[in-house]
């Protein structure tokens, strides 16, 4: 049997709510427990024995358990009868709901059995009953034994929900584990149960099957019952408002700690609404039923553990179909691209519900109602429509040819099976030129070297002015390149401009004068080219700058990509003392030594024995000037396959200003998450020193580019509750002593501009950081390393490194939004 740890991706997931607080509590000594006290308590109840739901039919008692420790010191245990405080609702009459026996222990007796009778409770009621022992001489004041027992009795009738036509099982599309964890979305049969004083309100028991966990984790549901990580459950569905559902919090019945998971304990599902969260935007994270199929939107459900809150149902993939209702598609989406030769290629992609497809091109911009106007005469052949060609794929390319340039829109209309009723529609708005026609791309673009910004650190030798100017752009793409790299891989920086998308603040500006940014970390002596693809919605052209910063190159400032390192030939490579290089004022500084050592075998991020590699002494140039201490200043690296991988690495107990804290290794991402495990990989530069660059794992999975090196403190030694991030670094070079030039000693400084951060970061919270905790642990794979070396020199990865396949990420970009971008391509 494949054990389930091996079908789990280990990753940790995107807490919602990480706060925390340190309270000041006052303790006085309190009066011991009585010498004879007798330590009665109750037996603890499940969820499901506290929150006891009972057919009407059932009997109207319940029995519960009352208990005493069998010790020597309580001479022969004497007989006795337990006086209890009830706290319970009453009825009209004034009578309590809840009647409880005697609660008696016979001499010698350690366990007794009462019961509590509830014969009046009307049906559809929840009522809640305490029952607590509150005489010292019958239960210890300092015992950990609960002398408090609660629960809450419903007696309801559920009936199972059919459909029209005797359907009696509905469908789950499951959104919330799976997006976690990169897994297919799996879909399961479900039995959904109805109140019978309540419509709308269901009940659906051991909603995450074996069958469906089997689906998720990609293995078979005898090995899904064999891992013990399922237990019964019953999930609730409030839809007695169809506009305002709520998934009522409750357990799902996963544990997912067997299987290895980061996320550990019993996991519960919830709708993140102001039933539960005080959030702004509670209002409008409700679900939906409507025709049969209950909706939730993106992140409107949250996953619980028993540390953590993490969002849940990110990519809005969690569907309830009811019985007797299907999930019907009549979607249709469209993309365009430029005119070229007089012909503009569109594409068009239809709902698994839409029959057929035909389109016609209307003069001008219209849009909403207008469209659907337009689509209703073509589905009546009041407009004459021409028929779109579909393959095996419900996607298809259409190519637009008209006897003019301008702007239209080529409406779409969605039919049913009889090609006449209108079941969707969809207008894309087009400028067009005709064959022999030009509308020209109207910029300018520039790179300006100087020292105009050098009192912060940005010089000739080590930045660039961009500029750009145009007239009616309405998109683009720019970006700076080391101009050898332009010349020798352009297909690749082509499809990397094709990602470096001008933001609608940046094109306003380009229109309205012209757009500047300064661009640092350059190396000096080394030529820049600049390439700025602009669009005016007709035509788009590419305009290109070429500039070369000021002084001679320095190897030492290079900024590297993972495609320019190369793996060590064995570990004792790596061990050795080197210079630490980090960016300060406006450049790379020697601020340091640190050390690498043999850490031996530890567990790595999966919980299995990996090499790893010790760095000594990165963050000391800063603790040192702070005044700050901590445990221990060792980073921890994973050596597989000549390569070096980030660990989590905690530092443990961390002193500053009085204050004490934990501290740990995070990489912050563009996405203002923080990671804790394999963002980044250090390998050999050219010049035999070592760079630590971008894995690039967790830009492929949707979180964003890897920005710094972070030291946060934490309030815990569990590292969940981040206090204030001390310091950051980026782009730090281990420079061999062999290429330390002589004058390094006069070019380091004792402290440097990061250093200025740590007091602001102090008063200001996390400097714009959410306090978030990612521990996203995403396996570096060999998919992404091949995508990233175009040389090739890292692809002979460890096989356990494999991670999520591409045919999962689907969540991310679609098949659909791939090709548009690519409007011209051939479809397969």
């Amino acid at each position: 049997m494949k054990k389930i740890s091996k079908l789990l991706y280990v990753l940790a997931a995107l807490p919602l709510l990480v706060n925390s607080c340190v309270e000041e509590v006052v303790r006085t000594k309190g009066d011991p427990d009585l010498e004879d006290c007798y330590g009665v308590y109750f037996k603890e109840l499940s969820r499901q024995e506290a929150n006891l739901e009972l057919d009407p039919k059932a009997k109207t008692e319940v029995t519960l358990t009352a208990l005493r420790p069998n010790s020597e010191d309580i001479a022969d245990l004497p007989a006795i009868t337990v006086p209890v405080e009830v706290d319970c609702p009453e009825l009209e009459s004034g009578a309590p709901v809840f009647n409880l026996s005697e609660i008696t222990f016979e001499e010698g007796q350690v366990e007794t059995q009462f019961t509590v009778s509830f014969p009046d409770a009307e049906l559809g009621t929840t009522y809640k009953c305490a029952i607590e022992i509150t005489d010292p001489q019958y239960a210890s004041v300092y015992s950990q034994n609960p002398n408090v027992v609660t629960f809450s009795v419903t007696r309801v009738k559920w009936v199972r929900l059919k459909g029209e036509n005797g359907e009696t099982e509905g469908t789950y599309r499951e959104g919330i584990i799976s997006d976690i964890y990169g897994m297919p979305h799996a879909v399961a049969p479900i039995k959904i149960y109805e109140r019978q004083d309540k419509a709308g309100y269901y009940k659906i028991e051991n909603l995450y099957s074996a069958e469906l966990m089997a689906g998720l984790l990609g293995t078979t549901p005898e090995e899904i019952e064999q891992a013990g990580i399922l237990t019964p459950s019953k999930v609730f569905l409030d839809c007695t408002d169809p506009k305002k559902v709520v998934w009522v919090h409750s357990p799902i019945g996963v544990d997912l700690t067997a299987a290895g998971a980061d996320i550990k304990g019993a996991l519960g599902v919830g709708s993140f609404c102001d039933r539960y969260l005080d959030i702004p935007a509670s209002e409008s994270l409700y679900g939906t039923l409507k025709d049969g199929i209950i909706r939730f939107p993106k992140k409107g459900l949250f996953l619980s553990s028993p540390d953590n809150i993490y969002y849940g149902n990110i990519n809005g993939f969690v569907r309830f179909v009811l019985p007797g209702f299907r999930d019907v598609d009549f979607s249709l989406e469209t993309a365009s691209g430029l005119s070229k030769e007089g012909v503009l290629p569109v594409l068009v992609k239809k709902g698994e519900d839409v029959t057929s497809v035909k389109y016609a091109v209307a003069e001008g911009e219209i849009k909403n109602r207008a469209v659907v106007s337009f689509a209703k005469k073509i589905a009546s052949g009041e407009v004459a429509g021409t028929d779109v060609t579909f393959t095996k794929e419900p996607i298809a390319q259409i190519g637009v040819q008209l006897d003019k340039s301008g702007i239209y829109t080529v409406v779409f209309a969605g039919l049913d099976a009889d090609g006449k009723t209108l079941v969707a529609s969809a207008g894309e708005v087009i400028a067009y030129v005709a064959a022999g026609d030009s509308k020209p791309v109207l910029g300018n673009v520039g790179l300006i070297v100087s020292d105009k910004y050098a009192p912060e650190g940005m010089t000739a030798e080590n930045s660039m002015e961009i500029y750009i100017s145009g007239k009616n752009i309405v998109a683009g793409q720019m970006g700076l390149y080391k101009k050898s790299v332009v010349d020798s891989d352009p297909e690749g920086v082509a499809k990397d401009l094709q990602s470096q998308v001008l933001s609608p603040e940046v094109i306003k500006a380009i229109n309205a004068g012209g757009w500047s940014a300064v661009v640092d970390k350059l190396q000096a002596g080394t030529e820049y080219t600049l390439l700025c693809n602009l669009s005016n919605g007709y035509e788009e052209k590419l305009f290109t700058a070429v500039a070369r910063t000021a002084g001679e190159a320095d190897p030492l400032q290079n900024i590297y990509s993972l495609d320019q390192l190369a793996p060590a030939k064995a570990k004792a490579d790596y061990l050795k003392t080197w210079a630490l290089y980090q960016f300060g004022e406006g450049s790379r500084i020697n601020t340091g030594n640190v050390t690498l050592t043999d850490g031996g075998q530890q567990d790595g991020v999966e919980g299995k024995p990996v090499e790893v590699v010790k760095m000594n002494g990165l963050w000391t140039p800063v603790l040192k000037p702070a005044g700050a201490t901590m445990a221990n200043d060792v980073t921890l690296w994973e050596y597989n396959d000549g390569v070096l991988f980030q660990l989590p690495s905690y530092y443990g107990a961390f002193s500053f200003k009085g204050q004490n804290y934990y501290g740990a290794l995070v990489a912050e991402l563009s996405s203002q998450q923080v990671a804790f495990a394999n963002a980044y990989v250090g390998a050999f530069t050219p010049e035999g020193n070592i760079a630590f660059v971008d894995s690039g794992v967790y830009a492929e999975a949707g979180y964003g580019n890897v920005l710094n090196m972070a030291l946060y403190l934490f309030s815990d030694d569990t590292y969940k509750k981040p206090t204030a991030k001390f310091t950051t670094t980026s782009d730090i070079l281990l420079v061999s002593p062999d290429n330390v030039p002589a004058e390094a000693g006069a070019k380091a400084a004792p402290t440097y501009e990061l250093l200025r951060n740590v007091q602001r970061n102090f008063n200001n919270g996390f400097n714009g950081v959410e306090p978030l905790r990612v521990q996203m642990i995403k396996a570096i794979h060999k998919a992404d390393l091949q995508r990233v070396c175009a040389q090739g020199r890292l692809t002979d990865i460890h096989p356990e490194r494999e991670g999520i396949p591409v045919e999962h990420q689907a969540t991310q970009i679609s098949e659909f939004e791939i090709r548009a971008e690519k409007c011209n391509v051939t479809l397969k």
